[in-house]
């Protein structure tokens, strides 16, 4: 009975990690996966090899070595995002991009994951001053989720500094409607997974402004 419980708490744990993971919580995921399998290894060890192995513990075995692939397909993703984030803040914009672009190559179908590398690599386009190339990545990242607002954002801010002001404004403008629609225009992200794709409002609006100001003088 109690290997049976164990099997429904590991195959619940996995899925659980795989919804994380399609979700774009890759830390979250990883996470899951790695306290399940602590878990289910821990389990496994007190069972006696001297007793007949039921089904359950076949099953358990195999639930283990799902989740540990599925743990290492994570560590990698992680990996490698981490890996151009360490570039970008070391002031290697080019490394940065070099890195998030290997990182696209493992999975094209996980749109939430790509979708934060198009957006994180449009920030290293912009340090290198290629703003143009930046705009396309933020349409990269917005074709996979569809409301994110930090890649909006981050395409208003190569707009204008390639000076189209009104393109900047016009994506500003919409990012302050879609953000008041979702009501995170009067409270700051809670979640690990607002912080990751969302912004501040107040710094939007703050752009907004300062972007008619400088329409209004030309």
């Amino acid at each position: 009975m109690r290997l049976f419980v164990a099997y429904d708490i590991a195959v619940l744990s996995l899925l659980r990690g795989r919804a994380l993971h399609l979700y774009g919580d890759i830390p979250g995921s990883e996470s899951a996966l790695r306290r399940a399998s602590i878990s289910l290894r821990n389990e496994l060890a007190q069972y006696s090899p001297d007793l007949p192995r039921p089904w359950c513990h076949r099953a358990l075995t195999q639930v283990q070595s799902e989740l540990l692939e599925e743990q290492r397909i994570v560590r990698e993703m992680q990996a490698r995002r981490e890996c151009g984030n360490t570039e970008f803040r070391n002031v290697k914009y080019a490394k940065a991009y070099d890195a998030y672009s290997g990182a696209l190559n493992l999975d094209p179908s996980h749109d939430s994951y790509n979708a934060i590398l198009y957006c994180n690599r449009a920030a290293a386009l912009m340090m290198l001053g290629l703003f143009t190339e930046a705009v396309a990545d933020c349409d990269e990242a917005l074709k996979r989720r569809s409301y994110y607002p930090k890649a909006r954002q981050r395409r208003a801010n190569a707009l204008r500094s390639s000076g189209q002001l009104a393109g900047a404004r016009s994506e500003l403008d919409r990012l302050r409607s879609e953000m008041k629609r979702h009501g995170h225009h009067d409270q700051s992200p809670q979640t690990v997974l607002e912080r990751l794709f969302s912004v501040d409002y107040r710094a939007v609006e703050q752009e907004y402004n300062e972007i008619l100001m400088l329409l209004a003088s030309e």
